[in-house]
């Protein structure tokens, strides 16, 4: 049986998951128009089956969440290694006002 949650109990199941930020990648879930009249494609969640809109009700549907957070995670880039932290002349630490 599938679990399915509303966004409200979702993100309080999760806290890691605000509510307005589901709302966010519910918004942006389908390939949408923008101001230029330009094609934007969507995040991919609604065709992953984890959104359940029924009427105005909107449902998650708990395992199909976390497996499209899943491809998402293997489709981002991996992070660039951290810079190494420059040196700053001393001329700018020396403010007379602290000594």
């Amino acid at each position: 049986m599938r679990n399915l949650l509303s966004v409200k109990r979702f993100s309080q199941t999760y806290p890691d998951f605000p509510e307005g930020g589901l709302r966010y990648l519910i918004f942006h879930s389908q390939a949408r128009r923008n101001s230029k009249g330009e094609v934007v494609s969507g995040n991919g969640l609604a065709e992953s089956g984890a959104v359940i809109r029924l009427g105005r009700k909107i449902l998650i549907d708990e395992e199909r969440f976390f497996a499209w957070v899943d491809t998402r995670n293997k489709e981002a880039p991996p992070r660039p290694a951290p810079c190494e932290r420059r040196s700053v002349p001393s001329a700018v630490h020396q403010d007379k006002r602290y000594g």
